[in-house]
Protein backbone atom coordinates (compact mmCIF):
# COMPACT_ATOMS: atom_id res chain seq x y z
CA UNK A 1 0.00 0.00 0.00
CA UNK A 2 1.16 3.29 -0.66
CA UNK A 3 1.04 4.26 2.79
CA UNK A 4 3.50 2.04 3.90
CA UNK A 5 5.87 3.48 1.15
CA UNK A 6 8.51 5.31 2.82
CA UNK A 7 10.08 6.95 -0.09
CA UNK A 8 6.85 8.64 -0.98
CA UNK A 9 6.31 9.70 2.67
CA UNK A 10 9.85 11.20 2.09
CA UNK A 11 8.61 12.45 -0.84
CA UNK A 12 5.63 14.27 0.64
CA UNK A 13 7.48 15.75 3.39
CA UNK A 14 9.72 17.35 0.96
CA UNK A 15 6.57 18.87 -0.96
CA UNK A 16 5.21 19.63 2.51
CA UNK A 17 8.59 21.57 3.27
CA UNK A 18 8.37 23.74 0.32
CA UNK A 19 4.27 24.38 0.94
CA UNK A 20 5.23 25.55 4.11
CA UNK A 21 7.80 28.21 2.84
CA UNK A 22 5.81 29.82 0.49
CA UNK A 23 3.25 29.94 2.92
CA UNK A 24 5.66 31.87 5.02
CA UNK A 25 5.13 29.93 8.12
CA UNK A 26 8.58 29.43 9.81
CA UNK A 27 8.39 25.36 10.08
CA UNK A 28 11.35 23.00 10.49
CA UNK A 29 10.95 19.92 8.44
CA UNK A 30 13.73 17.39 8.92
CA UNK A 31 15.43 16.83 5.72
CA UNK A 32 15.57 13.07 4.18
CA UNK A 33 18.56 11.20 3.94
CA UNK A 34 18.04 9.62 0.56
CA UNK A 35 20.96 7.17 0.65
CA UNK A 36 19.56 5.56 3.42
CA UNK A 37 15.72 5.66 2.44
CA UNK A 38 13.69 2.85 0.72
CA UNK A 39 10.06 1.92 0.57
CA UNK A 40 11.14 0.36 4.17
CA UNK A 41 13.24 2.87 5.29
CA UNK A 42 12.59 6.49 5.99
CA UNK A 43 15.66 8.38 7.57
CA UNK A 44 15.36 12.34 8.15
CA UNK A 45 17.90 14.09 10.35
CA UNK A 46 17.41 15.06 13.27
CA UNK A 47 15.75 17.77 14.69
CA UNK A 48 16.02 19.41 18.58
CA UNK A 49 12.41 20.44 19.11
CA UNK A 50 8.92 20.00 22.20
CA UNK A 51 5.63 18.68 21.90
CA UNK A 52 3.30 21.10 20.90
CA UNK A 53 1.81 21.16 23.96
CA UNK A 54 4.84 21.62 26.25
CA UNK A 55 3.93 25.02 28.01
CA UNK A 56 6.95 25.59 29.45
CA UNK A 57 9.15 25.07 26.48
CA UNK A 58 6.52 27.05 24.54
CA UNK A 59 7.26 30.11 26.99
CA UNK A 60 10.86 29.65 27.45
CA UNK A 61 11.28 29.65 23.66
CA UNK A 62 9.28 32.79 23.34
CA UNK A 63 6.67 31.22 21.42
CA UNK A 64 2.79 32.88 21.89
CA UNK A 65 0.34 29.62 22.18
CA UNK A 66 -1.41 31.31 19.33
CA UNK A 67 1.47 30.60 16.61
Amino acid sequence: PKELDFVLEGKNAEKAEADIKKSGLSCCIPKIIWKNTSSRVLTMEFEEGFKSTDIESIKASGLKKSE
